[in-house]
């Protein structure tokens, strides 16, 4: 994904013989300041991944740290003032987009736009939501520790993570649109089904 500017540097995800790293580049330069590992990938490297190769992956930052959403299955926290690993959370793949991964299968374009829009992190406060573009499901996490808030699995029928606002996140559909309240992912209310039709 595209480089995250902060206080006069950039930061971006790359992978380098099998491992993925967070680096630190010189936006006047290009060269390298200093880079961390984040993950191992034991699904396969990203010439093997469509989804990987597709998808891109971006950073999201906030109050010190960095969110980065590997596209392999972890979700990792990196505390920018030690560049420490703060925290990680492992998720399952999709289970078709595994298949492919592993090599049992050929991907078609119908199959890679069935997943999420995009996976960068959204953060509000302590709260951070993300949907990988990896997994269906929308997960609910603690800024500060990692810890799970809620999981909600509902890709199937929806496209992208709108933002948030208030109390309140907003995830698009095809035809949809919902609103989940930020503490426990409890659907708060959704857009009638003919709401996006033609002329209505």
């Amino acid at each position: 994904g595209p480089p995250l500017p902060i206080e006069g540097r950039l930061y971006a995800m790359c992978e380098l013989a099998g491992d993925i790293f967070v680096i630190c580049l010189d936006p006047d330069t290009g060269k390298e300041i200093w880079r961390q590992q984040l993950v191992a990938v034991e699904s396969g490297t990203i010439d093997r991944d469509a989804i990987r190769r597709v998808a891109g992956a971006m950073l999201s930052y906030q109050d010190g740290f960095l969110v980065c959403p590997t596209g392999a299955g972890a979700l990792v926290a990196l505390n920018l003032g030690d560049r420490t690993l703060r925290w990680g959370d492992n998720y399952e793949r999709n289970t078709t987009m595994s298949r492919f991964v592993q090599g049992r299968g050929v991907v078609n374009t119908d199959q890679l736009l069935q997943r999420w829009f995009t996976g960068t992190a959204i953060i509000s406060d302590s709260s951070v939501l993300i949907t990988p573009v990896e997994s269906d499901r929308l997960f609910g996490l603690d800024l500060i520790t990692g810890r799970a808030l809620f999981t909600k699995k509902v890709r199937l029928e929806m496209r992208y993570l709108a933002g948030i606002r208030g109390d309140k996140f907003y995830v698009v559909g095809t035809n949809v649109m919902k609103a989940y309240t930020l503490d426990d992912g409890s659907l708060a209310w959704k857009t009638a089904l003919d709401v996006f039709l033609p002329g209505q």
